[in-house]
């Protein structure tokens, strides 16, 4: 098999040939303020799940002179995600990610890169807003029960046996104050969703949190275990304010909802099962009207993000016939490109793929994605400036 079809731009390799490094998730900010550098995990493994002595490398890759410097290392890491790692607001050397300590459990790392100066907060976070002033924190070792490629594995979910604790749930970190509050429960959020398991007491778990870009409010995906009964796997999207107080009514009751991205502080790009059945939505979170993106276009799931002025969309696919597909979208004309058709390595573990998560530039002209298509895992760069100028 060829490693790429059909590309449109050049896609440029940041991170050392034949080690496994990756970023992870598409909404976290991969490039420094000033587009300099990058950050990335480097790990001896991408064949099996992490266990918990598995430590992933934490490193920057100049994108000026193609060094790549490790800083950190970490056991609070996964395959999808990572360990959050990400640039720590608008500061220009200061990073955040999450870290496991040595009775099993976690906590965030604030960490200078100058200076090498880190301090903790008491809790990982599963979200950081866009300024850096507050964290969103979930049960990871909960979240790896239920998908191991995004929680953490040092430890057992201490409401293991519960189905949906009053403890359990969301909090609020003050990352200035390193002081965490508990602001949501499981059974409140339980208490919201249950009428969608037809009267059925489910195990449920928050699989995905995010800030609005104001963060004045979040988004939570709640999910259900499947259990012995062949419960189907469903998720009801919530929005709350800082107070825990839940949007009524949800946003996707107890049905399809994957991936989405905060296109303004009102509205999703979300991918879920709408109004119009499986489609990519425009989704006002205050009036809940949805609208349709393009039906024609989107009519598969995919990692979705706006570029800052809203006018273009990053997309991908999950494979198809050994192949994922890299995706530009025009939001003004409605209109996208294949970027490119990227050879994907086959693994016999789910979580242990590699998507693409294309992620914007700070200065939207660009791109970063990890990849398998040279036969390791490994993360890209492209200048997109010369399609975009195409498509005006």
């Amino acid at each position: 098999m060829d490693q790429i079809l059909n590309a449109m731009v050049e896609f440029k390799r940041i991170t050392p040939a034949d080690e496994q490094c990756f970023f992870g998730y598409y909404d976290n900010p991969a490039f420094s303020p000033d587009g300099s550098r990058h950050l990335a995990h480097r790990v001896p493994f991408r064949e099996r799940l992490q266990a918990p002595d598995d430590v992933a490398e934490l490193g920057v890759a100049n994108l000026e002179n193609g060094s790549f410097d490790v800083f950190a290392e970490t056991k609070a890491w996964n395959f999808q995600q990572g360990s959050m790692l990400q640039w720590f607001g608008a500061e220009p050397d200061t990073v955040f990610h999450n870290a496991a300590k040595p009775g099993g459990e976690y906590c965030g790392v604030i960490r200078n890169l100058a200076t090498g100066a880190a301090r903790e907060v008491p809790m990982p976070l599963a979200n950081l807003s866009r300024d850096a002033r507050l964290g969103l924190s979930i049960n990871l070792d909960r979240v790896f029960d239920f998908r191991p490629g995004y929680g953490y594995c040092q430890k057992r979910d201490p409401w293991h046996d519960q189905k949906h604790s009053d403890e359990d749930g969301v909090w609020i970190v003050d990352m200035e104050k390193a002081e965490a509050k508990h602001v949501l429960s499981m059974q409140k959020i339980w208490d919201a969703m249950k009428h969608a398991l037809n009267g059925m007491d489910a195990k449920i778990c928050i699989n995905h949190i995010t800030f609005n870009p104001s963060a004045n409010h979040f988004v939570l995906l709640a999910r259900n275990f499947r259990d012995e009964n062949a419960m189907p796997w469903i998720t009801t999207v919530f929005v709350s304010d800082l107070d825990g107080n839940l949007t009524t009514p949800s946003l996707y009751d107890g049905c399809m909802a994957s991936h989405y991205w905060w296109n303004d502080d009102e509205t999703l790009v979300f991918f879920a099962h709408g109004p119009e059945g499986n489609q990519l939505y425009l989704a006002n979170v205050v009036t809940g009207e949805q609208t349709i993106i393009d039906k024609d276009y989107f009519p598969f799931d995919g990692h979705c993000s706006t570029s800052s002025d809203g006018r273009w969309m990053l997309y991908d696919s999950y494979p198809r016939d050994g192949y994922r597909h890299l995706f530009l979208y025009s939001m003004e004309k409605h209109q996208g490109v294949t970027l490119g058709v990227l050879r994907d390595l086959p693994g016999e573990v789910t979580d242990v793929r590699c998507d693409l998560h294309p992620r914007w530039t700070r200065d939207d002209t660009g791109i970063s994605f990890d990849g398998t298509f040279e036969g390791f895992r490994a993360v890209y760069t492209a200048d997109l400036r010369e399609i975009m100028a195409s498509m005006v």
